[in-house]
């Protein structure tokens, strides 16, 4: 028998009464466990999620604790030494314990804090992953991923919400239950190899560890709750730049969001894509094609496009399309600045150029400087009043 709030469990009973009870903050992350045997587990969690301690209370009094250390995103303390993956595979300094690649253990002694970071419950035998629980005797989530943004056209497996980092669980893990996050390289004929790309080749080039962050920003974006009055005054004048005949009147914040977070990514550096894939328009894209060609010299890419800005171009979406070509070493490990950037590609994605949007945001019209862009709707739309 289990009681549950959304995908949270609050209690759960084995066919033998044994009893667990959890609780959690008011962003669904837990903070708290009591099992079978009367003792409680009390978490303290870092701004990443992270638990940073781990302290017992039985019969009302702190009885011990465990702090948690970690480098490079990896615990390294002495009672429990991560994978590349967050499995704890020695707890205690010297228990060793090893597991088959969907999470069922195959040896060693076991312990709380198990398989790819998740906390296993005794008495359901679930792992906890934050928004959802995963299941290893079933291989799968036991419900549906809640964040709408992790499906991708371009992989096929991101369509089963309940299959867990897309059946590739020797290359990827899912600490959160949103979207799997590749570990930093991939296993390729048994030989481990360092920033692999995602995909096939044939896929766009863009490293494991920048596309994780890139989703990672996605979910973000999509869980933003409120804005300030400066962020919609900047929206509705961004959406009255756009000719009265095509204006759309539900350009809001959530439409910006939704398009940010159904994104594609593909890489811009040595993009063979000519340079009209960067308009959905079919009569915009040969014209740019074009007015390139006859600047640069035929034949001009999105590639070419980057190469000539190594430095400066982090980013170019396809005006009034759903796919952002990136250059990946400019994209920024501060989830934050993401975010931004993603929110103001959104609006290329809905049909606005950059002339469009330095135009309604009063700042100075400079196709080579359109950063100015994303200092304004950072300072508006995400780290200003009344913003969350």
């Amino acid at each position: 028998m289990t009681y549950n709030v959304g995908n949270r469990l609050t209690q759960a009973q084995s066919n033998l009464n044994a009893v667990e009870s959890y609780g959690y903050d008011a962003s669904g992350l837990r903070l708290w466990k009591q099992g079978p045997d009367g003792v409680t587990h009390v978490f303290y969690n870092g701004l990443d999620s992270k638990p940073l301690a781990d302290f017992y209370l039985a019969s009302g009094s702190v009885q011990g604790g465990t702090p948690m250390v970690y480098f490079a995103g990896k615990r390294v303390d002495n009672q429990s030494v991560e994978d590349r993956l967050g499995t704890a595979v020695v707890q205690g300094g010297t228990t060793s314990r090893a597991y088959f690649p969907y999470g069922e253990q195959r040896s060693g002694t076991s312990t709380e804090v198990q398989y790819a970071t998740y906390k296993r419950d005794s008495v359901t035998n679930l792992d906890y992953a934050q928004h959802r629980y995963y299941s290893s005797q079933i291989v799968r989530f036991t419900t549906p991923d809640p964040y709408d943004g992790s499906t991708d056209p371009q992989v096929p497996q991101s369509f089963n919400r309940y299959v867990y980092v897309i059946s590739d669980p020797i290359n990827g893990n899912d600490s959160t239950g949103l979207d799997g996050s590749p570990a930093d390289g991939c296993k390729v004929n048994g030989i481990w190899i360092s920033l692999c790309l995602v995909g096939n080749p044939t896929r766009p080039t863009v490293p494991n560890t920048v596309y994780a962050t890139l989703r990672k920003a996605q979910a973000l974006l999509s869980d933003r709750s409120g804005l300030s009055m400066d962020c919609e005054r900047d929206i509705e004048k961004i959406d009255a730049q756009r000719d009265p005949s095509q204006r759309n009147p539900d350009v809001t914040f959530d439409s910006v969001i939704n398009a940010a977070a159904g994104a594609s990514f593909k890489s811009g550096v040595g993009s063979a894509d000519p340079i009209s894939a960067l308009y959905a328009n079919p009569v915009a894209g040969p014209a740019a094609q074009r007015q390139e060609d006859a600047q640069y010299g035929p034949g001009q890419t999105i590639g070419n496009d980057f190469a000539r800005n190594p430095h400066g171009l982090t980013a170019e979406s396809v005006l009034g399309g759903s796919t952002i070509y990136i250059n990946p070493t400019l994209i920024s490990k501060n989830l934050l600045i993401d975010e931004t950037l993603l929110f103001h590609e959104a609006f290329h994605l809905m049909g606005f150029t950059d002339d469009d949007l330095q135009k309604a945001l009063g700042l100075t019209v400079d196709p080579n400087n359109t950063k100015n862009i994303t200092l304004k709707l950072t300072k508006d739309c995400f780290t200003g009043k009344d913003n969350n």
